[in-house]
């Protein structure tokens, strides 16, 4: 049986969850496992018990940007220095290239995506950040 990972997806937009869901479960194999959150607060529970055990490693975390609480670009920030290999994606419609600016200077995020994203462009950037992920991952687990 091949390793399973996690994805997960963070927006406080409970239709945008669900429907990222269908989306992504449709085109990822069957080892991939997504996860969702609907605040950086309860994304940052999960962001750290997905780190914690190592059944189900934690390949990529996708967040919106503008959310209530912490905002997008601040949780990605705080789950880089919780896991720093997982790749991270920003989804968003509202962020400014400041924002945008202040994760990269924390972390490199792997993609940036605007709302409404398109999906052949979102299922690419997926399957892209999951193959690195998994690439590192077997490199480091030799």
């Amino acid at each position: 049986m091949s390793q399973v990972f996690s994805i997960l997806l963070v927006d406080d937009d409970a239709f945008i969850l669900e429907v990222l869901r269908i989306q992504l479960e449709r085109i990822l194999p069957e080892n991939i496992v997504v996860e969702r959150a609907s605040s950086g607060e309860e994304a940052l529970e999960l962001v750290s018990e997905l780190t914690s055990q190592s059944e189900t490693p934690l390949a990529l975390i996708i967040s919106d940007y503008l959310m209530p609480g912490i905002l997008g670009s601040d949780f990605l920030i705080q789950a880089h220095a919780i896991n720093p290999r997982s790749k991270k994606m920003m989804l968003t419609g509202q962020a400014e290239v400041e924002n945008v600016l202040k994760v990269l200077h924390h972390m490199e995020l792997f993609r940036y995506i605007g709302k409404p994203w398109d999906p052949h462009m979102m299922n690419e950037a997926v399957l892209n950040a999951v193959e690195q992920f998994s690439e590192d991952f077997y490199l480091r687990n030799r």
